[in-house]
Order: structure tokens, then C-alpha cells, then sequence
């Protein structure tokens, strides 16, 4: 009777979860909400141009700036034009739209104002390393001829571009080693028009300098490609634009940026408002003007199954990224653990610990943490015994133990740091802590059961952490469970459901295959 009621019980629970974590998935995919990253995550802005402007004189004036449009990256709405001495109208160029406010002058100061909503997604953009340099230049387009700032048919861009050809023929090593050539020129904030001839004789530059610098050297090359100018998106108040580098790759526009270090990337807070080497603003030379950008940085109000999100959380709380997902990810390595203890009939060192070591090795990385975790074992069984001998109680063992791993690892350090191995700098005091209660754990083993029932426990061991580690590497198991954090009960419905199993372990088949047949 006792049995049966914990079915029931143990039935509705697993169905009331199941449920609730189904009905919330749907609806957060039904409505598209979901994240690559809070980097990919859309940025919302308000912006408004604020033109500042009076004459002496009752004269006509004109004032031309571009307007940003919507695309398949930002999305512009809700425009609104504050306005009422004068005339505005609103044109579409060829590539470009253009804002004209024209009248005539009072010597009283006057005011524009021209505000809209923007929201912008990062775009990262993949080059295809089997691309070659002829399959994206074209000595026909019009992007391939030099202009009076973007000056790629002189002798000196001419020698850069001849070096960068000589050394590369595929397209992205190519693009690659342009955008490092210029990403090397040291940038300084000046706010005056630097071209790429300026920029490449000067060996320093803005913004506006590296961007027509890159785009001439692809222009020599014969690689299409033009500048691009907007705005930055964050919440202030400024003068300044931006302007950056896109080039033709079949057919797509690929944005580089040099001075930031985006490449073949732009960031969500990008707001393009016009293409080709132009002026944002214009204006009439009879009048006093001055301008800024005023930006308000919009933050909508989300639902309860829209904001229950990791990405939401990590932003709202200031929390890493990293340290929520492996908190999440702790039980659903607990749940493979469980998996390969309960069904296949492998032993490890405790359910949590290959978790842990995998979490540990993703810090050090696999083959580093490896070999610090076979020199960590080597020397706590050499200690263990001893101590053991000498009756040390455990506490204190514990405390000589993590004195000679600490030791230990400051000797990899060390050794990393004259070999010049990168991931020897990745060690912490996370993984040392993880690495010290496994071999601990392994040297009790030893003493308890033998060299070898404690080696073949730890060869299983290892088994289990590497496919862990595969698992807590994978980039699609970091996104669901961010996106997805309800699916912490189809985990807990998983391990209720494997917490009745009765049947035999697929490792005791041989043992017992008999009975069955």
C-alpha cells in the first residue's frame, strides 16, 4: 500500500513539473524569446538630435543631417519632429536618407529637436576560411576607387597592400591581417578629419582615420568596401560619431572596427545612420550653431516568463554569466553522474566531485588540469600514507594536504610561466580546493580498498569527467540553460524517475546475463 502511494505521489509530482516546465519553454519559444548571449541581446535606445541655432540677421538657413532607417539589424520607430520655425522635409538618397530643416534665421536662439526609438542586435558575422582572396575582389565596382579622404591608389597604401598580398592568399586570413596592420596604429581621440593617407603617415588616428585606412588598403586590393558612420548608443549626452569599416563578401556587407576591436562584428548599441565617406551634419555658414546627441538608454518592462532568464539576471543582479550557468549545470551534472553510477555501473569518487573537476578543468583547461590533477594525486598519496602511519587526525591531514598542493601548484606556476604556457596562469583557488578533495578522496581509497580497485574507480572517474566537461563546453547547453532555467525540473523529474530504478546496471550483464536468459 506504502509503495503504491509513493508511485502516485512520486507520478504527480514528475507531472505537475513537467507541466509547469513545458507550458514555460513554449511560451518563451512561441514568442521568440530567446538569447544567444547578453551580448546578442537586443539594446533600446532613445535618441534625439539637438540642433541649437540663431543669426544676426533675418537670413535663410539650412540644416541637413542623416537619419538612421531600419534594417535587419536595428529597428527605428516612433519619430518625432520638434520643429516650428521653418520647413522640414525628409529625403531618400540612394543609400541614404537625409533630413533637411530649412527657414529663415531670428536672432533669438532657436531649437531643433528630432528624437525617434532605436533597437539594435550584435551581429557576428562568419568568414569562410576556404574563401580566397579571388573570390571576393572586384576591380569593377565602384567601392574600389580612391575618393579625396579614402586616397588607396597612392605609393604608400599601394606598399602596405602589396606586403599584405605577398604573405596571404586566403580572404579572411587576408581581411585578417589588414585589420591587425591597422588595429597596430595607436589610437588617440582627436576629432578632426584624419584620411588614410593622414592616418597611415602620422602612425596615429580616430575613429574616422583607421576606418578610411582600412577601407583604402581593400580598395588597393580590389576589395569593395566604404566607410559607415552613426553613433555609439550609450546613456549620455555627446558631440561625437562614430564611423567604421564594411566590406563586400557575397554579396553582405561586413562590418569591421579597428579602434574597438570588433572584426567582422557589430555590437547591438551600433547605430548606423548613413553609408559612404559623408558629413552627419550639415549647415548654413550664416548662422550661429551648435549640436549634441542625447541618449537615454530604454529598459522595457518584461513579463514574469520573459525576465525569468539567466542573461536577464546576470544584467539586473551584476552576477557573471559564468558563475549562473555553473550553478545550473551543477545538478544537471549530478544527474549524469547519477546516470552512470545507477545505469551503466561505473564508480566514481562521490556524485558531485566529477562535476566539480570538470567545472575545475574548464578554468585550467583539459590537458593542463589533467596533468595538475595526476602530479596533485601522485603527491597526496605520497602524504597520505605517512600521516596515516602517524595517526594525524583528518582535519589536520587535510590541512598539510592542501599546504603541499598549494606548493605544488606554485611550482606549475612557475614552471608554466618559464615554459610560456598560457593556461598555467589559470589557476585558482577553486580548482586547487577541487583538485586537493579528489585526490584526498583517491588516497583513502588506497588505503581502504587497494591500488587497484582505487585505480580502476579512478579511471572511471575520469571517464565520467570528460564527458562532463564536454558537456559543460558546449555552447548549446550553455544557451538552453540560460534561456531556460525551469529546466532544472525536468532534472528533478529525471532523477526521481531514475531514483526507482530496479533493473540491473548495463555493467552487470556479464555478471548476471544468466538469470535473465
Amino acid at each position: 500500500m506504502k509503495s503504491k502511494q509513493s508511485k502516485t505521489g512520486i507520478r504527480v509530482a514528475s507531472l505537475l513539473m513537467v507541466t509547469l516546465a513545458c507550458l514555460s519553454i513554449g511560451y518563451k519559444l512561441n514568442n521568440g524569446w530567446f538569447q544567444k548571449g547578453s551580448q546578442e541581446a537586443e539594446k533600446n535606445f532613445q535618441v534625439t538630435y539637438s540642433f541649437d541655432y540663431k543669426s544676426p540677421s533675418n537670413d535663410a538657413f539650412q540644416i541637413k543631417a542623416f537619419l538612421p532607417t531600419s534594417n535587419s539589424r536595428q529597428k527605428i520607430s516612433n519619430h518625432n519632429n520638434d520643429f516650428q520655425q521653418g520647413q522640414y522635409t525628409r529625403n531618400n538618397l540612394e543609400e541614404n536618407t537625409l533630413g533637411v530643416w530649412s527657414g529663415n534665421s531670428f536672432q533669438a536662439q532657436s531649437k531643433i529637436a528630432y528624437t525617434f526609438d532605436v533597437s539594435g542586435s550584435t551581429i557576428v558575422y562568419e568568414i569562410d576560411d576556404s574563401l580566397m582572396y579571388t573570390d571576393i575582389l572586384d576591380p569593377f565596382s565602384s567601392h574600389v576607387l580612391p575618393s579625396e579622404y579614402i586616397e588607396s591608389n597612392t605609393e604608400p597604401i599601394y606598399d602596405v597592400a602589396e606586403e599584405i598580398l605577398n604573405n596571404h592568399s586566403g580572404a579572411n586570413n587576408m581581411l585578417q591581417a589588414i585589420y591587425d596592420f591597422v588595429d597596430k596604429i595607436p589610437s588617440t581621440s582627436q576629432k578632426e578629419l584624419t584620411t588614410a593617407l593622414g592616418a597611415l603617415k602620422q602612425n596615429q588616428a580616430s575613429c574616422n582615420g583607421k576606418s578610411r585606412l582600412f577601407v583604402a588598403i581593400c580598395r588597393n586590393l580590389n576589395i569593395p568596401a566604404r566607410v559607415c558612420g552613426g553613433l555609439i548608443l550609450n546613456e549620455e549626452t555627446k558631440r561625437t560619431s562614430h564611423l567604421w569599416a564594411e566590406v563586400l563578401i557575397l554579396n553582405t556587407w561586413v562590418p569591421f572596427d579597428a579602434l574597438n576591436g570588433h572584426f567582422a562584428r557589430i555590437p547591438g548599441n551600433y547605430l548606423e545612420v548613413y553609408k559612404g565617406d559623408e558629413f552627419f551634419v550639415k549647415r548654413s555658414a550664416n548662422i550661429e550653431f551648435d549640436y549634441n546627441y542625447i541618449i537615454a538608454e530604454q529598459h522595457p518592462n518584461l513579463g514574469i516568463f520573459e525576465s525569468f532568464n539567466m542573461f536577464h539576471i546576470a544584467k539586473a543582479t551584476g552576477l557573471s554569466e559564468q558563475m549562473l550557468s555553473l550553478m545550473i549545470l551543477l545538478p544537471f551534472g549530478a544527474l549524469l553522474v547519477a546516470i552512470f553510477r545507477n545505469v551503466v555501473g561505473m564508480k566514481t569518487f562521490g556524485v558531485f566531485l566529477p562535476i566539480l573537476i570538470a567545472i575545475s578543468f574548464t578554468t585550467t583547461g583539459l590537458v593542463f588540469g589533467m596533468i595538475s590533477f595526476i602530479a596533485v594525486l601522485v603527491i597526496i598519496s605520497l602524504m597520505h600514507y605517512p600521516m596515516l602511519k602517524w595517526g594525524v587526525l583528518h582535519v589536520p591531514k587535510l590541512v598539510v594536504m592542501l599546504s603541499g598542493v598549494v606548493f605544488l601548484m606554485i611550482l606549475l606556476l612557475f614552471t608554466g610561466m618559464r615554459l610560456d604556457i598560457s593556461d598555467a596562469s589559470n589557476l585558482t583557488f577553486f580548482p586547487i580546493v577541487i583538485l586537493t578533495i579528489s585526490a584526498e578522496k583517491y588516497a583513502r581509497i588506497v588505503v581502504e580498498e587497494g591500488v587497484g580497485q582505487s585505480t580502476r574507480i579512478l579511471f572511471q572517474t575520469m571517464l565520467v569527467t570528460l564527458f562532463c566537461y564536454v558537456i559543460v563546453q558546449s555552447q548549446m547547453i550553455f544557451l538552453l540553460i540560460m534561456n531556460f532555467p525551469e529546466s532544472l525540473l525536468l532534472i528533478a523529474v529525471a532523477a526521481l524517475t531514475l531514483g526507482k530504478w530496479i533493473g540491473l546496471r548495463i555493467a552487470e550483464y556479464r555478471r548476471f546475463g544468466w538469470i535473465l536468459s
